[in-house]
């Protein structure tokens, strides 16, 4: 295996670790702010903001890994 793609399988491994803790980290300040201004249930709160933080992470990772995956994939092409 290529330095090459073992930098980029850890830099996958680190990217989804971090966008794991995130979503459940970056969801605190999001759950204390909605809880305040809301009369919903804790719980339906609590969903929500998960669902908020994780469809935004989920698409920052997405387009992350895609464009890191094209440039890897491109990168030799170009070198022709």
């Amino acid at each position: 295996m290529s330095t090459e793609r073992r930098l980029s399988s850890w830099g996958v491994s680190l990217l989804c670790c971090l966008h794991f803790w995130l979503i459940f980290a970056g969801s605190q300040p999001l759950l204390g702010h909605l809880t305040a201004c809301s009369d919903a249930p804790t719980s339906f709160v609590r969903l929500f903001a998960y669902f908020i933080n994780f469809s935004v992470w989920s698409l920052i990772t997405i387009l992350a890994a895609t464009s890191r995956t094209c440039e890897f994939r491109c990168a030799p092409l170009d070198s022709h």
